[in-house]
């Protein structure tokens, strides 16, 4: 991939994780695209980092979720 789109889509990326962080967590997400959202962006941000984002905590605590690393 060319360098200057590479930077470009890295700045989207960046920009939508940035976005998704400002749903706050602890008040949970009521709305369903919203929650979508949200879960795909920590998602790809998980992937980013080489991890793969399982589910929410099970014991419920909404500012915990389950990884595994790759």
């Amino acid at each position: 991939m060319d360098d200057s789109l590479q930077s470009a889509r890295d700045a989207f990326i960046d920009e939508q994780l940035t976005n998704a962080a400002r749903i706050p967590a602890d008040r949970g997400v009521t709305d369903a695209p919203a929650k979508a959202y949200r879960y795909a962006a920590l998602k790809a941000e998980a992937r980013a980092r080489d991890w793969d984002l399982l589910g929410e905590d099970p014991e419920g605590d909404r500012g915990y979720r389950l990884y595994r690393h790759d």
